[in-house]
């Protein structure tokens, strides 16, 4: 039977530990697997369980590597390359700590890659044994075509997160979009404080197969009001800075060749030939009357038109954690909330050269919508993956744009290829144990 070191909960408020200990000891004991024997035993992980590390953005000769380890610890650190290759990796070491936490995040920064090859990551103890070791490879952002996965709410006390994520690791994507709700921070009978932030974000990383997997796929992450903090968050939430400075340890990257960080939690970042946008939907969020809410603010919008050259053909992913169409239901969506924002990006989107996408999360139900002609000039998607751990949506509500829709736990697999200026994507809705469905579709101008 797994059983789960005491000092992991010690700095744990009381009654979030009691109401969740029983839930964590099931989920844990589901994912528990055996290390391997070359390791030896880390009195600071649970037994059975490794160091949660994750790889974050990363390019043909770049990448970012964070690891969440004791903090007291030191802990020393290897990178070689497994294929054959004409230079050294070179690396440094940030730290992020939190006042009265047992853990801290450390990022690696590794430059002097080479495209298309693969490295190993060796970690030492304080005494230079060997106490965990992961690959990793580097992405070669000059090709014309992608698979990425898309995922949101990761309910890390759910029962069908191991299998979930083994079947996401089985896929082999080349990177993960993680489009909200990475981690459940609220709750219903107490208030959000950084600390309880702070512990929900470590329990999650502790808990969830995704950092535990040997061989490394690149993440990259926003957030929605889950691990923002407050349910249907807004600019209002009195810790909203010190969360953002949470999320950004655990999930995010320093500006690099192809990434750049803007206002808030939002980013920009090209890759295989294509532009992302990573909008934070709720920093700069201000719930007044429908006719003038905002999701995303001024200054965030002025940020992304002026990365958007609109000459460029690449084809440009919008990408957000709440629905972009959504006005067809009563939850949260920027059609609904925030119609002068979305006209403003469907302006900006119809003038570039290239086509355009939009990705979402949070529903609870995964669907593909088909965006109208007449919004951007061209037929385009909106692809909304929910949930892939979490509780499903009661009914699917009734979408008028609806191509198909899935309440099962599910995620997306999509493969991006760029031809000429065209968008041809291979789109598949998948489950624990299987694909629900496949379908392929040609965005063009």
């Amino acid at each position: 039977m797994t059983s789960i070191d005491p000092n992991l909960w010690s700095f744990m408020n009381r009654r979030i530990f009691l109401k969740r200990m029983n839930l964590l000891l099931y989920s844990l004991l589901l994912t528990s697997k055996s290390k391997s024997n070359s390791f030896p035993i880390t009195p600071w992980i649970p037994q059975g369980r490794r160091i949660p590390i994750m790889q974050g953005y990363t390019d043909d000769n770049s990448t970012q590597i964070t690891l969440l380890v004791s903090q007291i610890e030191n802990l020393s650190y290897n990178i070689t390359a497994i294929d054959k290759v004409s230079q050294q990796p070179q690396f440094h070491i940030n730290n992020f700590c939190f006042p009265n936490s047992k853990y801290k995040i450390e990022k690696i920064f590794i430059s002097n890659l080479e495209n298309n090859s693969s490295y190993k990551l060796e970690v030492f103890d304080k005494n230079n044994q060997l106490i965990d070791l992961r690959f990793f490879k580097t992405l070669n952002t000059l090709s014309n075509s992608l698979k990425i996965g898309l995922m949101s709410c990761m309910d890390d006390r759910s029962p069908i997160h191991a299998p979930m994520w083994k079947s996401v690791i089985e896929k082999k994507s080349d990177i993960l979009f993680f489009l909200g709700d990475n981690a459940y921070i609220d709750d219903e009978e107490i208030s959000t404080t950084p600390e309880s932030i702070w512990e929900r974000h470590v329990e999650t990383r502790m808990t969830l197969d995704i950092y535990q997997v040997e061989n490394l796929i690149p993440i990259l992450a926003i957030w929605d009001d889950h691990d923002y903090g407050v349910d249907n968050g807004n600019s209002s939430f009195e810790h909203k800075q010190k969360s953002l400075e949470i999320f950004k340890a655990f999930f995010g990257n320093n500006d690099s060749t192809y990434l750049e960080n803007g206002p808030g939690n939002c980013f920009y970042v090209r890759l295989a030939n294509q532009r992302f946008v990573f909008f934070d939907s709720r920093y700069f969020r201000q719930n007044e009357s429908l006719s003038t809410s905002k999701v995303w603010g001024q200054d965030q919008i002025s940020w992304f038109i002026s990365k958007l050259d609109p000459k460029s053909n690449d084809p440009v992913w919008f990408v957000n954690g709440s629905q972009f169409f959504g006005a067809y239901h009563h939850y949260e969506s920027v059609e609904r909330e925030a119609s002068t924002e979305l006209t403003q990006l469907l302006d900006v989107a119809r003038n570039l050269n290239s086509v355009s996408i939009f990705i979402s999360g949070d529903l609870h139900y995964s669907e593909i919508s088909s965006i109208e002609k007449k919004l951007l000039g061209f037929q385009s998607l909106e692809l909304t993956s929910s949930a892939i751990h979490s509780t499903k949506a009661d009914d699917l509500r009734n979408n008028p744009r609806r191509v198909i829709s899935y309440r099962e736990n599910n995620y997306f697999i999509v493969t991006a290829h760029v031809n000429q200026a065209q968008l041809n994507l291979k789109i598949d809705i998948c489950g624990r144990n299987q694909t629900y469905n496949s379908s392929s579709y040609n965005i063009k101008k």
